[in-house]
């Protein structure tokens, strides 16, 4: 139960990092990450 709980917290604080920085992660299986960010980075002006 213990390495769970590491394992969801890791998780999670990949996924806070990632939209904290605004990249996608390439290693995310799910890619739940790049389609939540890329709106993100194309709303903002360069």
């Amino acid at each position: 139960m213990v390495v769970i709980a590491l394992l969801a917290t890791a998780a999670v604080l990949l996924i806070g990092v990632s939209m904290l920085v605004e990249r996608p992660v390439p290693a995310n299986p799910g890619g739940e990450v790049a389609p939540a960010v890329t709106p993100v980075r194309l709303s903002v002006p360069r």
